[in-house]
């Protein structure tokens, strides 16, 4: 799945990301890691927690593998 594919994934629940990348081989304190970093702005943020208060979403979200990203932006309720 491509940057494109999770802004459409995103999009579907009316949220939009301002960035998009995947980090390849970054330093982690167990070595190096690979993932998604993912970030929204503040009124992103707030329109999500007042359409859902027990969602996981912050401006900056990090992930390990393309089946989090996905799985999370499921959980991820509707915004209008």
């Amino acid at each position: 799945m491509s940057k494109r594919q999770i802004e459409k994934l995103l999009k579907n629940k009316g949220i939009v990301a301002e960035n998009i990348e995947f980090q390849r081989s970054y330093p982690v304190p167990e070595g190096y890691a690979s993932g998604w970093d993912i970030e929204f702005s503040e009124e992103t943020e707030d329109k999500v927690w007042c359409a859902d208060k027990e969602c996981n979403f912050e401006t900056f979200m990090e992930f390990g593998s393309l089946k989090e990203v996905t799985d999370w932006i499921e959980k991820l309720p509707v915004i209008k």
